[in-house]
């Protein structure tokens, strides 16, 4: 398992686990259900002295190992790990990963191609600057990765699980240290927010064909959980449909790094917790001529429209503000080493 300085320690044994476990079986003492029961039905056995001490520690006992047969499961059932092929066109959602806990296929995940960057943000749930250490040749390699998990699995249990996978395959060696990062508040504005309340269960979509735009810049999307963002030479036209404000940080920390040109962290403090559909157009200090819509890019035009930048825009279209915070102490994930091609599977 993933010690608290992120190293592999070791436990006991898979193998040693099952025999234990059997042998529990084998000798747990009758006394133990017998005197479960008689406590659940008020009843009261006649066990006195020292003979009720010793049945209570074989209770107790036994019960540890019977608990400890139920703890997560800290590895997947299975995992294919290897570098993705190269050459070949970009399948529709190859660059997000499907599947895994709170999707409908909870019992397997797949990312057809994936930066081992990436694959470390996702495992300790941290930004990209929150990774440091990593070997320019370590970050630019993709990756294609499928598993299975019990579709019981929680998020924390497959994060652990997919920790443990990379620092197995990739041989990673890293510990944590608490560094400081400049960043802002996000807030509700004065007026409150400006979102759109929607349905939370809409279905996850995936944008084929080519992308039309409405009159005011934005890429239309069909009803479902998706996103669009267009980076034109005027400015960013970002359409968010039944989107969480945690899932729309790792966006806006982005938006901010483009507006501002440092990297900063946000911490949500608007309370809000609900789904929503919202847009954010803004001028950012540079742009480009770039579509990205769940992790596709195409080539679009740009027009000449002036946007507001970034912080007038989220106040007056969103109803949020952000506010200079005087900075984050936030836990860091340092890589000490990483091979460059992971093990075979």
């Amino acid at each position: 398992m993933i010690g608290p300085r992120g190293y592999v320690h070791s436990e006991v044994h898979a193998e040693g686990a099952e025999q234990a476990a059997e042998n529990a079986e084998k000798t747990r003492f009758f006394w133990c259900d017998e005197y479960r029961e008689s406590v659940a039905r008020g009843w009261r056995l006649p066990f006195w002295g020292w003979g009720m001490k010793r049945i209570l520690a074989v209770c107790l006992v036994f019960g540890a190992v019977l608990l400890g047969q139920g703890k997560a499961p800290v590895a997947f059932d299975a995992a294919s790990l290897k570098v993705a092929e190269t050459g070949l066109p970009i399948a529709n959602g190859a660059l997000q990963m499907k599947g895994g806990p709170g999707t409908n296929d909870s019992g397997r995940m797949s990312w057809g191609r994936v930066q081992l960057r990436t694959l470390l943000m996702k495992a300790w749930e941290v930004e990209d600057y929150r990774i440091v250490g990593l070997p320019p040749n370590r970050g630019s390699g993709t990756f294609a990765v499928t598993a299975t998990m019990p579709p019981e699995t929680t998020k924390q249990q497959f994060q652990l699980m997919l920790q443990n996978l990379l620092i197995e395959r990739f041989q990673i060696k890293l510990h944590h240290e608490t560094r400081v990062y400049p960043g802002y508040d996000l807030v509700v504005a004065p007026g409150g927010a400006k979102l759109k309340a929607v349905d939370p269960d809409a279905p996850e979509l995936w944008l084929t064909g080519k992308p039309e735009y409405d009159k005011d810049g934005f890429m239309i999307l069909p009803p479902g959980h998706s996103h669009a963002i267009a980076l034109g030479a005027e400015g960013t036209h970002a359409n968010f449909q039944s989107w969480t404000l945690a899932e729309f940080m790792p966006f806006l920390r982005g938006f901010i790094s483009d507006s501002v040109g440092s990297t900063s962290h946000v911490a949500d403090k608007t309370s809000l917790t609900g789904t929503y559909d919202f847009r954010l157009a803004f001028n950012p200090r540079n742009g480009d001529s770039t579509v990205v819509a769940r992790g596709e890019s195409v080539t679009v035009g740009a027009d000449d429209s002036a946007l507001p930048d970034l912080f007038k825009a989220l106040e007056k279209q969103m109803g949020l503000k952000l506010v200079k915070s005087k900075g984050f102490p936030l836990d860091t994930i340092v890589i000490d080493h990483a091979e460059k091609i992971p093990l075979e599977n």
